[in-house]
């Protein structure tokens, strides 16, 4: 064997070594998605207390942790829609719930226990926009889904 052929072959064996370490640091170092068994405890419960309507417009469960603020848009037909909304996680911890685009303190929705859920009427044009902001030290789940009702 020549001596290029055994540079050749050393380059080769290294190269392989590198990449056999490099796949194993990728592998331990990519971040864990534990699921919380509380929270997917309660993801069953909101889904349960509010089963999807076979004519819903509009339907999603979300975790939402502790202190987070978010927007839904959701695209719906224009005209009369019954809203109706799901809160399980902690017992001190609030979703408060406003529908449009201008920020106002919405409504508070209490995530104590298998309460019923909670169902109100709205007009909406084109799509719902439904800001959420959670009060509590805890992760919570909120449900809801959207219905037209005929005129």
């Amino acid at each position: 064997m020549t001596s290029e052929r055994v540079r050749g072959a050393v380059l080769y064996a290294g190269a392989a070594l590198l990449l056999a370490a490099g796949g194993v640091w990728w592998l331990r170092a990519k971040p864990r998605t534990e699921i919380d068994p509380d929270v997917a405890r309660w993801s069953a419960t909101a889904e349960r207390l509010l089963p999807e309507p076979p004519d819903a417009e509009a339907t999603e469960t979300v975790e939402l942790g502790a202190g987070a603020e978010r927007q839904i848009d959701a695209p719906i037909n224009t005209g009369n829609q019954r809203l109706s909304v799901v809160c399980v996680g902690e017992a001190n911890s609030i979703v408060r719930v406003s529908l449009g685009l201008i920020d106002d303190s919405g409504r508070g929705l209490h995530c104590t226990g298998e309460q019923a859920p909670t169902h109100f009427e709205v007009f909406l044009v084109d799509n719902l926009h439904m800001n959420l902001a959670v009060t509590g030290s805890s992760p919570v789940v909120f449900r809801y889904s959207v219905i037209k009702i005929d005129d």
